[in-house]
């Protein structure tokens, strides 16, 4: 109280509205460096997860010793056929075989047949590893890998039902391949009525798997995906090695073919 008997004012220590602006602006620009910060720890530990092991490439050196090779489908709209030589000679670079239908096989006579059916061309129809087309025939190709031309199928003369496909772990002659992964470190392994063997080994990310697509009929080899997006070929001789057949395994799920026979040898 002053001398005259009036009250002294207080001076306000509040905050003014600029360093209330200052402050939040300041807490904000921290949220917004830990957000990135934890973004970019987890992009950086997602790409150690998925990191793939390396391998020779068939591509880019072939191995004219491996007789054979596949037939798959990419695309989801309309499935496009690719044929590879196991060997890594020859590809349909320049042939587009494209038409609707998941059923894929070989026939006795060194043709590709490429099958549709109703549920295969169905608008949500879901698309999971080893599920097998279905419905009525609708349509179908018969494609002569040597000189890329395509004969009509007759819906009538198709089986009533899709063809079985083959579990692609039975091999010849009793042998199953069996693959595993545990923490991003793969094995395959050959089973059969003379033991097993192990004849592909991998480390890659702790996500790294390989999934076994099926057999050369002759038992001489083995094809596998694997969670880069690749084909690879597994030889299954006394010194087993895998080598890169194809760095775009993102075709339809289940559709594969595998051939001994070599068609495209006609094309040169």
């Amino acid at each position: 109280m002053d001398a005259d008997g009036s009250t002294a004012e207080v001076p306000r220590r509040g905050w003014s509205a600029g360093r209330v602006v200052a402050l939040v602006a300041a807490v904000l620009v921290g949220l917004v460096a830990v957000l990135a910060l934890v973004v970019v720890v987890g992009l950086w530990q997602r790409g150690e997860d998925e990191e793939v092991p390396e391998f020779a490439s068939l591509v880019e050196d072939p191995d004219p010793s491996l007789t054979g090779g596949i037939a798959v489908l990419d695309g989801k709209t309309e499935p496009c056929v690719v044929v590879r030589s196991a060997s890594g000679e020859w590809r349909n670079e320049d042939l587009q075989w494209c038409a609707p239908g998941r059923t894929l096989r070989w026939t006795d006579d060194g043709r590709l047949e490429h099958l549709a059916y109703s549920e295969d061309t169905a608008k949500g129809r879901p698309q999971e590893p080893g599920q097998r087309a279905d419905g009525v025939p609708v349509s179908g190709q018969l494609i002569d890998v040597a000189t890329g031309t395509v004969t009509p199928v007759d819906p009538a003369e198709m089986p009533a039902t899709p063809p079985a496909a083959p579990d692609p772990t039975q091999g010849p002659d009793g042998q199953r391949a069996v693959a595993t992964s545990d923490d991003g470190h793969v094995e395959v392994t050959v089973e059969g009525p003379q033991g097993s063997r192990t004849v592909m080994t991998a480390d890659g990310g702790s996500l790294y798997t390989v999934t076994v697509q099926g057999w050369a009929p002759d038992g001489s080899w083995l094809l596998l995906s694997d969670s880069g997006a690749r084909y690879l070929v597994v030889t299954l001789g006394e010194d087993p090695q895998t080598r890169i057949l194809d760095e775009n395994a993102v075709g339809e799920p289940g559709a594969v073919a595998i051939t001994s026979m070599e068609p495209w040898a006609a094309s040169g």
